[in-house]
């Protein structure tokens, strides 16, 4: 059972940090189309509402809500201070907050919980694109593993729920 779950979180991480690092411009670099952001938006948005309508079992309807939603969360709200090397980034994410509180915002009466869980991984955003500007002097590895915790947050919610 624990190995099980274990493999879907790291499986849905592994997947999740693939899905957004192509939104953050590896799908436009792989198809040499030029910068279209819509449809990188739409590759991580698709799946990650889906994927969350699956896992936290709410109803049909979300099918459609939640990819809307997960699009609005990256369309309405700006990236720009992730990329300014020079900007200090805040311990505590309000931009990612309000990224992860859109996500969620049309499904939130029906699962609290995994809804407030995955609005607070939010607040790391800032962190994690600090550190891999640290590590590595880009953005790609933030990416990853943004992707990555938002999956393996879905998932273990999945698991325990």
């Amino acid at each position: 059972m624990i190995v099980t779950v274990l493999a879907i979180v790291a499986l849905s991480s592994a997947a999740g940090g693939f899905l957004y690092r192509l939104r953050g411009g590896l799908l436009n670099d792989l198809l040499k189309w030029g910068q279209k952001t819509q449809a990188s938006r739409a590759v991580w948005a698709i799946p990650t509402g889906a994927f969350m309508t699956f896992g936290w079992h709410l109803p049909l309807w979300a099918y459609a809500a939640l990819p809307v939603s997960v699009f609005a969360s990256m369309a309405l709200i700006g990236n720009g201070d992730y990329l300014d090397l020079k900007r200090k980034q805040p311990l505590v994410d309000l931009v990612g907050l309000l990224r992860n509180l859109i996500a969620v915002a049309p499904v939130a009466y029906f699962a609290p919980l995994p809804c407030g869980i995955y609005l607070a991984t939010g607040a790391v955003h800032a962190q994690i694109y600090r550190l891999s500007h640290y590590l590595t002097g880009e953005s790609r590895l933030a990416e990853i593993l943004v992707g990555a915790v938002s999956w393996a947050t879905i998932a273990t919610l999945w698991q325990l729920g």
